[in-house]
């Protein structure tokens, strides 16, 4: 999957909180799941374009 379909797939899930990109770990896994793309992937847009990961199922954010 390209780079820029997951960064459309991600922002499409997100939620803005008083301008701060969101994104739940649960929804993270859901889009590494169903599009069949790695969660560190995942997570290395989402630390280029700003996104927090929250409600981390592992307790790590």
């Amino acid at each position: 999957m390209k780079k820029k379909e997951l960064l459309e797939i991600l922002n499409s899930e997100l939620e803005n909180q008083n301008g701060t990109k969101k994104l739940s770990c649960e929804k993270a896994h859901e889009i590494s799941r169903v599009n069949n793309v790695s969660l560190s992937e995942i997570g290395v847009l989402c630390n280029e374009e700003g996104i927090r990961i929250k409600n981390c199922q592992l307790g790590c954010f």
